[in-house]
């Protein structure tokens, strides 16, 4: 892979500055920080803008002073001292670190050695005002190799922790509606909301610093403190994700790791529904080489009732880790802990198909959800050289989740004034052991470049519900109440349970996998992408199932008609197995597969400040397991799923006052009968956009706007919602060394509803709601 070239315009008497993203505050990358570089032969200038935005140092230069230099090629795991020494090998220039951190191009001897910061222009630039909500490069698409957006041959999408700053975003779930093609809901009656990429189910979809783990979905409860940024990879993805339903895409949660500049923040959050929460955030260098380094990320929150009456939840979270960098070495050792109790939901109930029809759903004051998460890994680099690279990850993950809560449900003789309520416990629990090792190695054959990958993956999973039926007495299984009144029912959790009730089922199954990528270039112009993966899933416990193995491909190619434009198209490919599903003959499914063709453009201006992207695909699955309408115990496969659409996505600075994320998705999934799948509608757009009125105050503001859909059953039949527009405003004050933002969601405070869980279920978004968030460095 080689980095684009892109043109430094030079301006007469204009320093170069370029502004890494370390920090808000402008603090710089620590020296020995390794980052694998992979630059072709280029202008000096252009190299030394590549080398910035990958290290996120500061850079300063007079392009008149580099300018008619060509910089040497750049390969492999180096320092951002080793690739500017490299660069600058063979001229009259050298380069010397300010007391500010910024380094600065300079000619020899002219310059002392050392420059002192008062004879450069001063730089106090924040990360926010020279880079905004655009990402140049991304990673998870490639399995972790850093590549330019104009030079993926997929759909990426990124989330940047500014964004989800500017919008005080409260969940993953929310930060993922900046995503084209990404549809979420809290209408899910669970341990956690629901994801959709490409009309298909992604809420297991969910994987954190590249490794999968049974029951992804609880990854989606991570809070955002803990959250560096968001990248989503559309399409089956075999390479990345496994077999584990990899449909619709891959949702990649990259963590924050430990640094060696020392950074101490403490945020609040308070808002006018109930909601306090206190976090902390501290990193640095625990030794004096600054090669040993740690962070500890802690969170407790708090939450008010729901607008229906039920119980607000609580979280607590801590993620502590120590890493340890040198020229050689990358290790990485850290654990996420996490408690958390959730309300059932804000949830209305419907006897009929109408939103004229609601009425508040029976319920306990703490029916709800309790939650554990626990996750330990390791990560370790290995560079042997400036071509070779090893890395290997292991990761334990549990997530346990016990549902207390009564469920409602129509009166079995039609009477539309008394419901049946029947409570219940539920309780999941989720284990897996995850490892991947891969080698790779950078490889130039003339005018071609390829990074070659080799790895191998596994993952042991395991999985046990228990469910039981819960009654007053033994012969009163079930209530029968009133339609329409307010009626608070006794805790679930104090009720005995009937075992006549009590289900119990386990499964566990294994899967490992080998993957081959060739990631290669040609000249300047065009970038390929090969993969290939063979999986094998062997379920454990069951000598009568047998293991489904099989070849997975993906391809892709770009070409690059200028330095800011490309056109790309791709294929790619997914495999799931149905060993869980019963059929009337006793015999087994065939695995679901998919395949996903793609085409698009890509869009970089003003040095990717602002990245314009499209893409149209057609997402194919078949062997869907369908449930058999003479007994709904038992399973066949259908003949499939399709998915077409079309995607587009603008974010950046197109100012140096104005942030933009706009995206927007046209989609139709349809099953082999023409039904539409699940509740996706056709349009769904949004738009977020931030102005920065002086150094110290900004003012921002969006909308989120969907189109018409439904939701289909057999039991009510068709549900209609209507269009729906959400209006979000925001203001901040920010200092040096803290900021505060005022925001309100749901500015004229309409009755928004996210979609239905069940027949009779609807959520509620919460009404108009004010949220006054702040942060301190100390």
């Amino acid at each position: 892979m080689m980095m684009n070239k892109h043109r430094l315009k030079t301006v007469p008497k204009v320093v170069a500055v370029l502004i890494a993203l370390l920090s808000p505050i402008g603090t710089y990358a620590a020296t020995g920080d390794i980052y694998t570089y992979s630059l072709a032969k280029a202008p000096l200038a252009e190299t030394l803008l590549s080398i910035a935005r990958q290290s996120r140092e500061n850079i300063s230069f007079e392009p008149d002073l580099v300018k008619g230099y060509t910089s040497r090629s750049v390969q492999g795991p180096l320092t951002v001292e080793q690739a500017i020494a490299i660069v600058l090998e063979g001229t009259d220039l050298q380069f010397t670190r300010t007391n500010n951190g910024t380094l600065t191009i300079i000619r020899k001897p002219v310059l002392p050695a050392k420059v002192e910061e008062s004879q450069l222009p001063p730089i106090e630039v924040r990360a926010r005002q020279e880079r905004g909500y655009a990402a140049d490069s991304a990673s998870t698409a490639t399995r972790g190799i850093d590549t330019p957006i104009l030079e993926l041959s997929k759909s990426v999408s990124t989330v940047s922790a500014e964004l989800i700053k500017d919008q005080q975003s409260p969940s993953v779930l929310d930060a993922l509606q900046n995503v084209s093609g990404v549809t979420t809901s809290q209408a899910t009656v669970g341990p956690s909301s629901s994801v959709r990429i490409r009309g298909f189910d992604a809420y297991n979809d969910v994987i954190t610093d590249g490794l999968q783990s049974s029951g992804g979905r609880f990854a989606l409860n991570t809070p955002l403190i803990g959250i560096d940024k968001i990248e989503v990879v559309k399409g089956p993805e075999a390479v990345i994700g496994g077999g584990a339903g990899k449909f619709g895409g891959v949702i990649n949660l990259v963590s924050k790791k430990p640094q060696a500049t020392a950074w101490r923040e403490l945020s609040t959050v308070v808002d006018s529904s109930g909601k306090t929460s206190l976090g902390l955030d501290l990193t640095g260098a625990l030794t004096e080489d600054e090669k040993l380094r740690g962070r500890i990320i802690g969170l407790t929150e708090n939450h008010g009732d729901t607008d229906r009456d039920w119980d607000g939840g609580k979280n607590k979270y801590l993620a502590p880790s120590l890493a340890w960098k040198d020229t050689v070495n990358d290790l990485l050792i850290g654990a996420e802990l996490q408690n958390e109790t959730r309300p059932f939901g804000n949830y209305a109930y419907t006897p009929s198909n109408s939103l004229n029809d609601l009425v508040t759903v029976p319920h306990a004051k703490d029916d709800g959800f309790d939650y554990k998460s626990r996750r330990y890994y390791i990560n370790y680099k290995r560079y042997f050289s400036q071509d070779w690279e090893f890395t290997t990850q292991a990761q334990y993950a549990s997530y346990l989740s016990e549902m207390n809560a009564w469920l409602a449900s129509p009166n079995p003789l039609n009477s539309p004034t008394s419901i049946f309520a029947q409570a219940n416990q539920n309780g999941l629990n989720y284990r897996s052991k995850s490892f991947s090792t891969s080698l790779g190695k950078y490889v130039e054959l003339g005018a071609t470049t390829h990074n070659l990958l080799l790895g191998f993956d596994f993952i042991d999973s395991e999985s046990r519900q228990d469910i039981r039926g819960v009654f007053n007495d033994a012969s009163t299984p079930f209530l029968l109440l009133p339609v329409g009144q307010n009626i608070i029912l006794p805790s679930v959790k104090s009720l005995p349970y009937g075992i006549d009730y009590l289900s119990d089922s386990r499964s566990r199954t294994i899967e490992n996998s080998y993957y081959f990528q060739d990631q290669f270039s040609i000249a300047d112009d065009w970038h390929f992408l090969l993969s290939a993966r063979r999986i094998t899933y062997r379920p454990v416990g069951d000598s009568t199932i047998e293991s489904l193995t099989k070849w997975l491909y993906g391809g892709g190619i770009v070409y690059q008609l200028t330095p800011a434009f490309s056109t790309y198209a791709s294929y790619s490919e997914g495999v799931t197995n149905s060993f869980q599903y019963a059929t009337r003959d006793g015999s087994g499914l065939p695995p679901t597969q998919a395949k996903q063709y793609e085409i698009g453009t890509k869009y970089g201006l003003d040095n990717a400040k602002v990245v314009l992207t499209t893409a149209l695909y057609r997402l194919e699955k078949k062997n869907v397991p369908k449930q058999d309408p003479l007994d709904p115990n038992f399973y066949f496969a259908s003949s499939g799923q399709v998915s077409r659409g079309l995607e587009v996505e603008l974010k950046g600075k197109p100012t140096d006052k104005l942030n933009v994320s706009l995206t927007y998705n046209n989609i139709l999934a349809e099953d082999d009968d023409g039904l539409r799948i699940g509740d996706e509608p056709r349009h769904h757009a949004n738009l977020w956009t931030t102005y920065h009125l002086t150094d110290n105050w900004s003012v921002g503001g969006g909308i989120d706007a969907r189109s018409k859909t439904s939701y289909s059953s057999q039991s009510i039949g068709e549900f209609k919602f209507p269009g729906q527009t959400r209006l979000d405003a925001m203001v901040r004050y920010e200092a040096r060394q803290w900021s505060a933002t005022l925001g309100v969601r749901n500015l004229t405070n309409r009755d928004l509803y996210d979609g239905g869980s069940s027949p009779y279920y609807l959520y509620q978004e919460p009404e108009r709601t004010f949220t006054l968030s702040g942060s301190m460095k100390f």
